[in-house]
């Protein structure tokens, strides 16, 4: 349901707030959004930590 909101002049204008409820209820996650969420949690993804930790290691190696 949207309510209308009233212009600077108390006329109505063609704005209108959100139900933010109403949108709440009828959200529905998209499938691919679960399948790459899925992906990324199971791959094993070198990140800049990882490669800092690996240099810094190689270094106090020498």
């Amino acid at each position: 349901m949207n309510t209308w909101m009233p212009g600077k002049d108390g006329q109505e204008r063609g704005k209108h707030m959100i139900d933010f409820e109403a949108e709440i209820d009828s959200y529905r996650p998209s499938l691919e959004v679960d399948a790459i969420e899925d992906a990324i949690v199971r791959s094993d993804l070198t990140d800049m930590n990882d490669l800092m930790m690996d240099l810094i290691k190689e270094i106090n190696k020498e």
